[in-house]
């Protein structure tokens, strides 16, 4: 699995004012990525 596969948007949040968790991770990882949607394509 490459890292643009397991990021799927939206993201699950745990506090409805806070950004996602994952968010973190992923600037940390790969500031700029790609994201699948939920009609299934890419942004």
């Amino acid at each position: 699995m490459t890292t643009a596969e397991r990021h799927e948007f939206p993201m699950a949040r745990t506090c409805p004012f806070a950004l996602p968790p994952a968010y973190e991770e992923i600037r940390e990882e790969e500031p700029v990525s790609r994201v699948r949607l939920p009609d299934g394509g890419w942004a």
